[in-house]
């Protein structure tokens, strides 16, 4: 069953590189899919295997397809545009810092932090302060 919708998957692909899906023309790439795919998912636990499963390609070719369309791996778009959602939610929510960072699957808040502040230059936490938001106390 398996090898049968791998077989559909391509003939498919086929179709849809070539602009006549079901008699429609398309531009969309496998990479603009998967990227598509991550967007959709971000809070989701997603992986390098389970996304090249799911569009029928190998690890390295997915790797290859994306780099070559958006200039980045899967993955580190997939760190990006979780870092940049979390940034918006930082600015126009009082959610607490570690509660985001669980809601975008970063392992802890400690990594959350650290990358955050890699990638913007300073942490969850000053980043609000410098929106005029507060971190909400804990009781």
């Amino acid at each position: 069953m398996r090898a049968i919708s791998k077989l559909a998957y391509t003939l498919i692909e086929t179709v849809s590189d070539s602009d006549l899906l079901f008699g429609i023309p398309t531009d969309t790439s496998t990479a603009v899919r998967i990227r598509d795919y991550i967007n959709n998912h971000l809070t989701s636990r997603l992986t390098l295997p389970e996304i090249a499963e799911k569009f029928y390609i190998s690890e390295t070719h997915c790797i290859r397809l994306f780099r070559s369309e958006f200039g980045t791996t899967p993955m580190k778009y997939m760190l990006n545009t979780r870092l940049d959602e979390s940034r918006r939610l930082l600015a126009v929510t009082m959610l607490p810092v570690q509660e985001i960072a669980m809601m975008f699957n970063f392992s802890d808040h400690q990594h959350y932090c650290k990358a955050f502040k890699c990638r913007f230059g300073v942490s969850p936490t000053e980043y609000r302060r410098l929106c005029g938001q507060t971190e909400p106390e804990e009781n």
